[in-house]
């Protein structure tokens, strides 16, 4: 057998560990994973192991002493909160065989959380500051759960909580520095698209040249209408020459290359010319406004939006001609027009959005079939209507419905649709 020469470099090896039994309902969508693997990815990590877990002690303690045979850095989300099934600090003190040691400067603030919610800590909590033996808590900017990291034998474990945004600022901050600090690997040259209105088989024959290539990496992850993609490059002659390429062949369909959004992206442009938005929605029923109020700043170029389901809501609401639903129906360019009309009229801003469509499963006819969208914008002197037929899911035709409707807007916008 053929041993390991000393001093031979080697690719180090990380394990994640997602700990929670409600994970095994696999429609629930876990984002942590995706964090660590495209750090590790860009590190040169090797993944050497990967679990969902559930909440028990001894699966807990068979993860941990699995993870660390093959792993030099093993990172867990979930299981560290204060209820009984939060078993995750203890599975790691039985694996390594240490003792819990309470962190009193922790439980501190977790008490200086708990009074700026009018609150006194409960016995039950005290759990979440402690740490095992040589261990330090990770202070949790937005939680009180502590996070945990330790060395031991030359592996090192961070152990973090499950909820997204807790674990996101832990890992960034925290995480991702004592990695760097440790291991001094030297990071990947990075290269990130944001794309829409292409499918994922369109960029396929350019990946194709990627992997013939070789020195270079991806990851793409599409989604309904907008497509992020992520490559990994050994030189940064190649994440030139990769970026120059793929903007000539793509460039109509990409967002950005620096990772920013359609929101981000039309955020920018709304500011730039001082104008402000306002939507009209009745297919997606609410989710363009959600996506919009998601990002930091909305109010400064978002006015809001009138979801108007009904054709009395149309009317009403919007000022939809009467006329037009009996002439052309709900799901038609003139009502969707008119609802662009009405909500630029209804909330005096500049620009607006309108989506009116056939979601499904049912309600569809040979003239209108399920996922018939009509998509109009307006702006100062124009206005525009676009036509699309949508074949997925009720939940598929309004996520694709509201994307489009984003990805329309920010081409119009700038006058190259």
């Amino acid at each position: 057998m053929l041993k390991e020469k000393k001093g031979l470099n080697r690719m180090s090896k990380a394990s994640l560990l997602l700990v929670g039994s409600e994970l095994f309902d696999f429609d629930r969508k876990d984002t942590n994973g995706k964090i660590v693997f495209d750090f590790l990815k860009s590190r040169n990590f090797e993944i050497a192991h990967f679990q969902i877990v559930e909440d028990n002690i001894r699966s807990i303690r068979s993860a941990f002493l699995n993870a660390s045979e093959v792993s030099d850095v093993i990172i867990t989300s979930g299981g560290i909160g204060p209820t009984g099934d939060d078993l995750t600090r203890e599975g790691l003190s039985k694996a390594l065989k240490k003792n819990l040691i309470f962190d009193e400067k922790w439980f501190y603030e977790i008490e200086k959380k708990l009074i700026v919610r009018d609150k006194k800590p409960k016995e039950f909590e005290k759990k979440m500051a402690f740490v095992p033996e040589g261990g330090e808590i990770i202070p949790n900017k937005y939680g009180l759960a502590g996070g945990v990291y330790l060395k031991e034998k030359g592996k090192v474990y961070f152990l973090l909580p499950g909820v997204p945004s807790e674990f996101k600022e832990m890992f960034k901050n925290f995480v991702t520095k004592k990695i760097d600090e440790k291991f001094k690997i030297k990071p990947k040259k990075e290269l990130k698209f944001y794309l829409s209105g292409i499918r994922e088989s369109e960029i396929q024959e350019y990946l194709k040249k990627i992997d013939k290539k070789g020195g270079g990496s991806y990851s793409i992850l599409p989604h309904f209408g907008v497509i992020e993609l992520k490559f990994l490059f050994e030189s940064d002659k190649l994440r030139k020459e990769t970026q120059k390429e793929f903007s000539q062949l793509y460039g109509s369909n990409i967002v950005s290359n620096n990772g920013e959004g359609l929101i981000e992206k039309i955020s920018k442009e709304l500011k730039k010319r001082k104008y402000f938005l306002s939507i009209a929605e009745s297919i997606t029923g609410g989710t363009l406004s959600k996506k919009i109020v998601s990002y930091p700043g909305a109010s400064k170029f978002y006015k809001g939006s009138v979801t108007a389901y009904s054709n009395e809501a149309k009317i009403d609401i919007l000022g939809v001609p009467e006329e037009y639903l009996r002439k052309f129906g709900a799901v038609s360019e003139q009502t969707a027009l008119a609802m662009v009309r009405g909500a630029r009229a209804r909330f005096l801003s500049q620009c607006a959005i309108a989506t009116t469509g056939i979601a499904g499963p049912k309600g569809g006819t040979v003239e209108k079939p399920v996922g018939l969208v009509y998509i109009a914008l307006s702006k100062p002197e124009r206005e525009k209507c676009f036509k699309y037929v949508f074949p997925f899911s009720r939940e598929g035709v309004i996520e694709m419905t509201s994307n489009y409707a984003l990805f329309r807007f920010l081409k119009f916008l700038r006058d190259e649709d």
